[in-house]
């Protein structure tokens, strides 16, 4: 996408061409003029030299205000120019192996401490950089398989979903490879469009958990078009593992504010609390901070940690919908725009089950074509539309929505241009109400029933 200036109206730089006219006509030379006077010495102190030098840049200051005045009014703006590109089709679904065994150091050097899934997900970030035309998702998986990442060409949002990966992330044990490929398989058969489909499993063992065994599962596969591609990862030889304990030892917590800013590092130690023991961790803070981001980490006996990473604040991105003028109802043409974020704000909802008690919020917005009054109340109908969506597509946490109008412009505008990019929707999960630095200029949202 590139930007290129243009003008709404440029037949009124034709104006321009009246200016050389104008400074033409201004400086021309007229008749010559003459006086009698009585005596030579008073025609020659009136013909002393004069500056005159002010009087021709007064003359280019007049031209040169009325010709920027001629271009302001012509409009001149960047327009994006789109450039559609003919992508190879091959949808390709990576099944990456979180079982305990990944954390073997059998492959790295004799002074290194470099685990099977640290070769694993370096392979596969490789992997998502080299393939640019290709939509690329994720499942993983131990004794259960999870979505990590929808199919998306956005490889760049895939590669921030497989950096907060580790092993421990997935609290069932042991290693499902058949579920793992039958969840992929499943993936990709919802797709009409796809001219190729593809596994790459990534593992380092044998199936020992789940209801489908991996020969069923590949034929499930193969049913339905899939193609699949097995690495296998470790040595065929004893292996070093760090030990295991499931009792709870002791929690972190570091919190940071929307600034990036640390507001609290919190450390708390128990004495071995069961599976299922609910632990809390509490911290303060002062009542200008607004909580961004926060690490929390629990250790078991023997020191091993699993952890979560999220943030409080998630601008999810997505396509917006576009709505008929003046209407706010939802086509089903539309509709397939919905579905991707709808997986992405699930995925980010099941990182931080039974830790955070998040909202879904949904901002309207709209451009400055029609009444202000009017345009307000559009966009609170097209955003309760749109939340309304997501809670009949199984969004359970609470959703408000709230209309902006044109009161929060991406791109600044006079008022009565229509501009396609302010009218748009933020979906955004947080704990809180967004603040009003992050584009909501008021609080006023409504929570849909």
């Amino acid at each position: 996408m590139t930007g290129n200036l243009e003008f709404q109206y440029p037949w009124l730089l034709a104006l321009l061409a009246l200016l050389p006219i104008y400074a033409f006509l201004r400086g021309r030379i007229g008749k010559l003029a003459a006086l009698r006077f009585p005596s030579a010495d008073i025609a020659r102190a009136a013909g002393a030299a004069a500056r005159s030098a002010a009087g021709r840049l007064l003359l280019f200051l007049r031209i040169l205000t009325v010709a920027l005045c001629i271009v302001t009014l012509a409009g001149p703006r960047f327009a994006n120019d789109h450039t559609e590109t003919q992508a190879s089709g091959i949808d390709i679904m990576l099944v990456l192996d979180l079982s305990w065994s990944m954390m073997a150091l059998d492959m790295s050097g004799p002074q290194e401490r470099v685990s099977r899934y640290d070769i694993a997900s370096q392979v596969l970030e490789d992997f998502i950089r080299k393939r640019r035309s290709d939509r690329l998702g994720l499942v993983v998986f131990s004794a259960v398989p999870y979505l990590a990442s929808p199919l998306t060409l956005n490889h760049d949002w895939l590669i921030e979903n497989l950096h907060r990966l580790h092993v421990g992330l997935i609290r069932d044990l042991g290693t499902a490879i058949g579920d793992a490929t039958a969840a992929g398989a499943k993936r990709l058969k919802a797709l009409k469009d796809s001219k190729s489909r593809i596994i790459i499993l990534l593992t380092d063992g044998d199936n020992n958990k789940g209801e489908i065994d991996p020969l069923p599962g590949a034929q499930l596969a193969a049913a339905l078009g899939v193609k699949i591609y097995t690495i296998g990862i470790g040595i065929e030889q004893p292996c070093t593992l760090p030990l295991f304990n499931p009792l709870t030892g002791k929690l972190e917590l570091d919190v940071m504010g929307d600034d990036g800013k640390p507001i609290a590092n919190v450390s708390k130690t128990f004495t071995g609390e069961a599976p299922g023991t609910p632990l809390t961790v509490t911290w303060e803070q002062k009542p200008d901070e607004v909580v961004g981001q926060f690490q929390l980490r629990a250790y078991d006996q023997a020191n091993y940690w699993s952890g979560i990473e999220s943030v409080t604040f998630v601008d999810i991105p997505h396509q917006d919908v576009i709505f008929e003028s003046g209407k706010w109802d939802i086509r089903p043409t539309e509709e397939p725009k919905l579905t991707e974020p709808l997986e992405r704000i699930q995925q980010q909802l099941r990182a931080v089950a039974g830790v955070l008690q998040i909202e879904l919020y949904i901002g309207g917005y709209t451009d400055t074509v029609g009444q202000a009054a009017d345009n307000l109340e559009l966009s609170r109908k097209r955003a309760h539309a749109i939340a309304t969506w997501f809670s009949g597509h199984g969004i359970k946490v609470p959703i408000q929505s709230q209309g902006f109008g044109e009161t929060a412009l991406k791109v600044p505008t006079a008022d009565g241009v229509d501009e396609a990019r302010n009218r748009r929707a933020s979906y955004v999960l947080s704990v809180q109400p967004p603040p009003a630095s992050r584009g909501f200029p008021a609080r006023n949202w409504v929570r849909v029933k």
